[in-house]
């Protein structure tokens, strides 16, 4: 692709060259106007050189496989996207329930929280594994605060020292 628009480029240059030279070198009057019409159909001859090479079997073939590769690139990166943000969903369900449980003044070890994918179309926090040093009490508390604020039910919350 470089080579054929440095070959395009130079046809051009050299072109204007000869054209600027031969309109300088030619005395006023009637030869004059001929050559500046000669020179610029020469011109113009140089600049549409490119498009008579081009192949329109090889360009229709080559355009639909960018096409492809486009659509690869977008469901690529729509997989990245969906994965992303079930990350973020999960990293934000397990920042909130550590910043309750400290708010409750409960100590918290680590918190995992699995998002799922749903039918309509989105991430949702399914379920969490919590563990820490919690009595009874302190852990019926957060266990309804997270059924309560994030809808992971009791069931789906798993405690462990």
């Amino acid at each position: 692709m470089a080579e054929a628009l440095r070959a395009w480029l130079n046809a051009v240059i050299y072109t204007g060259v000869i054209c600027g030279i031969a309109l300088m070198i030619t005395p006023g009057g009637r030869v004059k106007k001929a050559l500046t019409v000669l020179c610029g159909a020469a011109m113009c001859v140089a600049f549409i050189s490119p498009l008579a090479g081009i192949d329109l079997d090889g360009y229709s073939e080559t355009l639909a496989g960018f096409k492809l590769e486009a659509e690869a690139f977008a469901a690529q990166g729509e997989s990245y996207s969906k994965n992303l943000n079930r990350t973020i969903i999960e990293d934000e369900c397990e920042a909130y329930i550590l910043d309750k449980a400290e708010n409750l003044g409960v100590q918290l070890d680590e918190v995992e929280v699995l998002a799922v994918w749903s039918d309509e179309g989105y991430w949702y926090p399914s379920e969490a594994a919590i563990k820490g040093s919690l009595n009874q009490a302190q852990r019926e508390r957060m266990s309804a605060y997270i059924e309560a604020e994030l809808g992971i039910s009791t069931d789906k919350q798993q405690w462990s020292e």
